[in-house]
C-alpha cells in the first residue's frame, strides 16, 4: 500500500451533489489509495450524479455504502469480493427512504448501464466494472425487495 495520505477536506467534485467525505467513511480514509478514489470519481460522474440530477431529489450514500477497505468490509458484513473495496460501488438511498424513489433510482440507473444494480427495500447498489474477479465477469441485476432473493437476467 502507498504511504500517501489523502486530504479529504480539499477534495471536491465540481458541480456535483456529493462530497468525498460521504463516499469514504472515516475508518477507511487512511488506507484509501488514489486509484480507489479515481474509481469513485468515475462512478459518481458517470452513474451517480446523473441519477441525482434526473431524480430531482436528494440522494445520500447509505451508511457503509461507500468505499470499504477489506477489513471493514468484512466487519460490516460485505460480500467477500465486494466492488466497494475497489471504490467501484456505492449504495444510494433516497432522502426519506421512499420506496417509490428507490424504484425511480432503479429505472434511471438502468438507462445509464452500470455494471451492477442490486435493489434493496431502502437503497440501490450501483457499481461500475472495475473488478477482474471471475464473480464479476458478467453484468448483474438483482432484486432483494421480496421475501426471497431473485436474480434477474443481466
Amino acid at each position: 500500500m502507498s504511504a500517501q495520505l489523502v486530504d479529504f477536506r480539499r477534495l471536491v467534485f465540481p458541480r456535483a451533489h456529493f462530497r468525498w467525505a460521504e463516499l469514504v467513511p472515516p475508518e477507511c480514509r487512511a488506507g484509501a489509495e488514489p486509484w480507489m478514489l479515481g474509481n469513485l470519481k468515475a462512478l459518481v460522474h458517470t452513474i451517480v450524479e446523473p441519477i441525482r440530477r434526473r431524480l430531482c431529489h436528494p440522494i445520500v450514500i447509505s451508511p457503509h455504502g461507500g468505499l470499504r477497505l477489506p477489513e471493514f468490509n468484512k466487519r460490516w458484513g460485505g460480500a467477500t469480493h465486494s466492488i466497494h473495496t475497489l471504490g467501484g460501488a456505492l449504495d444510494l438511498t433516497p432522502k426519506g427512504q421512499d420506496p417509490d424513489r428507490v424504484e425511480q433510482i432503479v429505472e434511471i440507473a438502468k438507462t445509464l448501464n452500470p455494471w451492477q444494480i442490486i435493489v434493496y427495500p431502502t437503497f440501490v447498489h450501483v457499481a461500475i466494472g472495475v473488478s477482474t474477479h471471475p464473480k464479476h465477469a458478467a453484468r448483474y441485476w438483482a432484486d432483494h425487495r421480496g421475501p426471497r432473493k431473485v436474480r434477474l437476467a443481466a
